[in-house]
This record gives structure tokens, C-alpha cells and sequence, in this order.
């Protein structure tokens, strides 16, 4: 009978080793498998994350070659505007002086000169101020319009930073 109670003992045991390792198995599979799942679930995250950021930076850079051609744009359509208005104010320049050429052919007395010369002396001042006062205003409203883009995109830029920042 010992030899059937030390054969039970060491068939105990060994069932009891069996189910201690099978347990021992099984925790360190489920521990292995949980430890994977959360390095795919965080490498997951991290790409979603970069690929959000890169989608930023390039919505971002898009955004910037944006403002740049609008920039470009209107600072072309300035140019366009000042050159035609100045082609026109040169036109009406050559008109007036040919109106004047023919104005003092026709000039008989001295005190008609005179009169003559301070009327034009006048008159082109006043031409020449209303010109350069319109050519202000629109080079001064062209430029709000082309840098109005760039503004903008400044402003975006600083607001990103701070919330960065912050």
C-alpha cells in the first residue's frame, strides 16, 4: 500500500504541477496577447496622430500657397489698374496741354497772357492734385486687397502657435 499512496502522492503532484503550469501558460499568453494588443493599439494611435499632423501641415502649407497667389493676383490687377490710370491721366495731360498750345496761339494782349497762364497755372495744379489723390487711393485700396490674403494667413500661423503654446 505505499507503494499505491507514493504512487497516488507523485500522480497528485504532477497532476497538480500539469495544472499549475497550464495555468502559469495560459496567464502569460493572455498577459502576451493584452501586451500586444495595447502596443497595436497605441502604435495605432500614434500613426493616426501623425498622419492627422502631417494632413495639418500640408492643409496648412496649401493654405499658405493659397494666400500667395491671391496675393499675387491682386498685386498683378494693381499693377494692371495704375498703369491704366495713368495711361488715361497721361492721355488727358496731352489733351489739356494741346487745348492750352492752341489757347495761347490765340492770345492777343499781354493781360490776356497773363490771365491765360494763371488760369492753366491753376488748373493743373488742381488736375495734378485730384490725379495723385486717385492714384493713392487706388494703390492704397489694391494693397489692402493683396496683402488682405497674407494677413490673414499671418493671423492663422499666430493662432496655431498659441493654442500650441498653450
Amino acid at each position: 500500500m505505499t507503494a499505491k499512496k507514493t504512487q497516488d502522492s507523485v500522480e497528485s503532484l504532477l497532476k497538480a504541477g500539469k495544472e499549475q503550469f497550464e495555468t502559469a501558460v495560459k496567464a502569460s499568453t493572455q498577459a502576451t496577447q493584452k501586451g500586444f494588443e495595447q502596443a497595436i493599439s497605441a502604435s495605432k494611435k500614434q500613426l493616426d496622430d501623425m498622419i492627422k499632423v502631417y494632413d495639418e501641415v500640408a492643409t496648412f502649407g496649401r493654405e499658405n500657397v493659397d494666400a500667395c497667389l491671391a496675393a499675387s493676383n491682386a498685386a498683378t490687377k494693381l499693377v494692371e489698374e495704375f498703369n491704366n490710370e495713368v495711361t488715361a491721366l497721361s492721355k488727358q495731360a496731352y489733351e489739356s496741354n494741346l487745348a492750352a498750345y492752341k489757347a495761347f496761339a490765340g492770345v492777343k494782349t499781354p493781360k490776356e497772357l497773363f490771365d491765360l497762364q494763371s488760369e492753366l497755372v491753376k488748373s493743373r495744379y488742381e488736375d495734378t492734385l485730384a490725379s495723385f489723390n486717385k492714384l493713392n487711393a487706388l494703390f492704397t485700396s489694391a494693397a489692402n486687397d493683396a496683402f488682405a490674403p497674407l494677413n490673414a494667413r499671418v493671423a492663422a500661423t499666430m493662432d496655431k502657435v498659441s493654442k500650441a503654446i498653450a
